[in-house]
């Protein structure tokens, strides 16, 4: 699931369940927010965010 997957979810949160294209974008986000905080917890425990600190 990444930004394109918006593209494919909201469309379909519309089209099958009836939801407002505001709604289904606040759906879409939703579903990724475990995503994203998955991969920010993997990616500060191995250190990639000190590499990017460093090269500021």
């Amino acid at each position: 699931m990444g930004i394109a997957s918006g593209e494919l979810l909201i469309p379909t949160i519309v089209l099958f369940y009836s939801v407002d294209i505001k709604t289904a974008g606040s759906l879409s986000l939703l579903v990724s927010l475990p995503t994203m905080l998955v991969a920010f917890a993997r990616y500060s425990r191995d250190g990639s965010f000190a590499v990017l600190g460093a090269n500021l």
